[in-house]
């Protein structure tokens, strides 16, 4: 449905989530959206530090401040290259790119889906927020997992009352 509307998935849309912990949360929602956005395919390379599997084509976000990079907390960007031999991961944060051993790798996190909190500040073309059932009142009726998702698009930043608002559920959200 997304790139059907003229959106880049793995570049446009931003998921959130409200917390980091349980079926919609940012942990379980990253590993599921990396496998729809960016699944393992035999010619990508991936390293596995702390849990997470990072791999080239990742969209991943900076969890501290790190001065000696330049790079701060809550700084989005992609995974370009890893490198085994030398044991690096460059990441492109905009206009630069980025080097870090894979010792420096708990600085970061993927980013398919971040927590509300770590998104205040910035602006995404498309943001889709799962609202799970156990906490909010919306729901899909043909789902057991009980899941409604909101997609919005903004159509005028300085006038951010005007809102596309498309309803996705669960069983119709496709990437």
């Amino acid at each position: 449905m997304i790139p059907k509307l003229g959106f880049n998935p793995a570049t446009d849309v931003q998921v959130l989530a409200p917390m980091t912990r349980g079926l919609v949360g940012t942990r379980n929602l990253n590993n599921v959206l990396q496998q729809l956005i960016n699944p393992p395919l035999p010619q990508k390379v991936e390293v596995s530090r702390g849990g997470i599997i990072f791999r080239v084509g990742d969209r991943v976000i900076q969890l501290t401040n790190d001065y000696q990079r330049e790079v701060f907390n809550g700084d989005m960007g992609f995974i370009t290259n890893i490198d085994t031999e030398e044991q690096e991961v460059i990441i492109q944060f905009q206009e630069r790119e980025v080097i870090y051993d894979y010792a420096d790798l708990n600085e970061l996190a993927l980013a398919w889906s971040v927590s509300i909190h770590k998104s205040q500040g910035s602006e995404y073309p498309v943001v889709l927020l799962p609202l799970y059932s156990q906490h909010f009142v919306f729901s899909c009726p043909q789902c057991p997992q009980r899941l409604h998702i909101e997609a919005f698009t903004v159509v005028n930043i300085q006038t951010a009352n005007k809102f596309n608002t498309v309803p996705v559920t669960c069983c119709n959200l496709k990437f």
